[in-house]
């Protein structure tokens, strides 16, 4: 029954977080802890994208995080379910040249979380 409820509380916490403008996540973001807390809520493979690119300094395209995935199909629903979370959260942007970055407030924050800057 606990997992129910949790599952129920997390669709209503993404609800709630897609529903707000960038500026307000980007003020969110302006915290550590908050940081820690929404990724915290992220499904495991958004949470794996985001740890893979928070310390890098390489510039990605979608192409090559898709490379990182399995090439089938429940792997790569998975990873397009991660990325739409991901963007719908402000926390990955997708540029205009199709290259993934993380979100630079989310980003600093996020390692200041990490290594306790």
């Amino acid at each position: 029954m606990p997992t129910v409820v949790v599952a129920h509380f997390k669709t209503n916490i993404y609800e709630y977080l897609e529903a707000l403008q960038k500026s307000t996540l980007d003020k969110l973001y302006e915290e550590p802890a908050t940081c820690l807390a929404i990724f915290r809520l992220l499904p495991s493979l958004a949470r794996q994208l985001v740890m893979s690119l928070l310390f890098s300094t390489q510039i990605m395209s979608k192409a090559d995080l898709r490379q990182w995935i399995k090439n089938d199909k429940e792997s790569l629903s998975k990873f397009e379910e991660a990325l739409d979370k991901l963007q719908k959260l402000h926390i990955m942007i997708e540029q205009e040249n199709k290259t993934i970055a993380l979100n630079s407030s989310f980003k600093q924050r996020f390692q200041e979380c990490l290594t306790g800057g």
